[in-house]
């Protein structure tokens, strides 16, 4: 970041406050979490097409360059305890359950989705999506079969959680 912005690292860090809040803001910048707010600020409407057009979002957001959303869980996994992603896990964690507890909450009052624990409900929807997209670069080049297109992903991914959280009146018919 300092050699792009052709100064030293001491007057980057001096202007962010250091190198967790440098981090802090490339991960505010560039991660997927203001595509998501962005998202789910619009009118909601049908369950299935909702759900499609989160993980639209989320993988338009996760495919744009750079992508730090994998370097951020590398970092993550390798270094667990650093005070760099303790902070970005007190300051994203937080803000993501926040932005979709508030969707969850008012999908669960209008009875669109069953009353269970807001932290499942936020698994649920990202952990495949998470995976499929931080592993989907390997798998393209060890698989000897395609990947679907992210189209289809996202339609398979947003049936899949549909079917599992939804209300029984709300569930629409799988696009196939």
């Amino acid at each position: 970041v300092a050699a792009r912005a052709s100064c030293s690292v001491y007057s980057l860090h001096a202007v962010f406050g250091g190198r967790d809040e440098l981090m802090r803001a490339v991960f505010e910048r560039h991660s997927p979490i203001g595509d998501i707010e962005e998202y789910l600020a619009r009118p909601g409407g049908d369950l299935s097409e909702m759900v499609r057009g989160f993980y639209r979002t989320a993988a338009n957001a996760l495919g744009r360059e750079p992508q730090i959303v994998p370097a951020i869980y590398a970092e993550a996994l390798s270094r667990p305890t650093s005070p760099a992603v303790q902070s970005l896990a007190a300051y994203g964690v937080p803000r993501m359950f926040g932005v979709l507890g508030r969707w969850f909450d008012a999908e669960i009052a209008a009875g669109r989705i069953r009353d269970l624990p807001i932290p499942l409900l936020v698994q649920q929807l990202l952990g495949p999506i998470m995976v499929h997209l931080l592993t989907r670069p390997a798998l393209a080049n060890l698989l000897a079969q395609s990947l679907p297109d992210i189209d289809t992903t996202c339609d398979v991914f947003a049936d899949a959680f549909v079917r599992a959280v939804a209300q029984p009146s709300s569930a629409t018919t799988p696009v196939t």
